[in-house]
């Protein structure tokens, strides 16, 4: 996210979203979510093997199922030892299926660089669905679910200035999608590059 206590949350929220947010306190790194008003969402501390990994934990209940959400950046050059990151990620992932009786939803979603992360499909079943690069040739925006009959996923080019694509991870409907009669208005945005650069200067 790049947020730091200078960054008000007056100024970086969006209307009707809740903002939750662990903030890295230097240049670069941090993590954000941004959680739909009808969704009831707090964040939950797990313990972690070294304050400077960067995972923040979500419970979000919608629709009487219980989600929990990893929002997770490991940098290319961390200021940590990697097993810190896989040891917090894991010990955090066993306490979270340990602790809830009723069926949860895991998701770990963030740029995980060139960690290996066999470790969450091959300890905790995990599947990792997204499927084309994001970062060049590289896959390094991940996200791994423990229902992946769930999600579909699409990758393509973000309207932000960045190497990184977008991901977006979307529920399986069931049932096709039936057309609603009348017309409806929808506001297009014009991202051409020059109103961009104005958005960012604003």
């Amino acid at each position: 996210s790049w947020f730091t206590n200078k960054h008000s949350e007056a100024v970086v929220s969006i209307c009707n979203y809740q903002l939750l947010r662990r903030d890295r306190g230097s240049r670069g790194g941090g993590v954000c979510a941004y959680i739909r008003g009808d969704v009831s969402c707090v964040r939950v501390d797990l313990n972690t093997v070294n304050d400077k990994v960067e995972i923040m934990w979500l419970k979000c209940s919608y629709h009487d199922q219980l989600y929990y959400v990893a929002c997770c950046y490991h940098p290319p050059k961390a200021c940590y030892n990697t097993d810190d990151f896989v040891e917090t990620l894991s010990s955090n992932i066993d306490a979270v299926v340990t602790e809830n009786l009723q069926p949860v939803i895991i998701i770990v979603a963030g740029d995980f660089n060139m960690l290996d992360t066999t470790f969450l499909e091959r300890d905790f079943g995990l599947q990792q669905v997204v499927s084309q690069p994001t970062h060049g040739s590289n896959l390094l925006d991940k996200v791994f679910v423990n229902r992946p009959d769930l999600y579909t996923t699409s990758v393509f080019k973000s309207i932000l200035k960045t190497k990184h694509c977008a991901v977006l991870i979307q529920p399986v409907v069931d049932e096709p999608c039936r057309s609603l009669p009348g017309r409806k208005r929808v506001k297009l945005y014009d991202l051409r590059e020059h109103n961009i650069d104005c958005l960012c200067h604003a």
